[in-house]
């Protein structure tokens, strides 16, 4: 790669080999696990300040 960017006319009639890798093989599918129980949607209570509490609801893991 050096040269043809030093010479780089030096390669107009060549083919030049940038990256190479391995074929991809056939694998299985992915798939989630939900390692949790799912409650029901809870709704959450606004005060009379207009904050929500989200942390009493419990839907975001600490």
């Amino acid at each position: 790669m050096h040269s043809f960017v030093a010479e780089p006319s030096l390669y107009k009639e060549k083919e030049l080999l940038v990256a190479q890798g391995t074929p991809a093989i056939h694998g299985e599918d992915a798939f989630l696990e939900m390692i949790y129980q799912q409650q029901e949607s809870k709704t959450p209570k606004e005060s009379d300040d207009g904050k929500v509490d989200f942390i009493r609801l419990r839907i975001f893991l600490m």
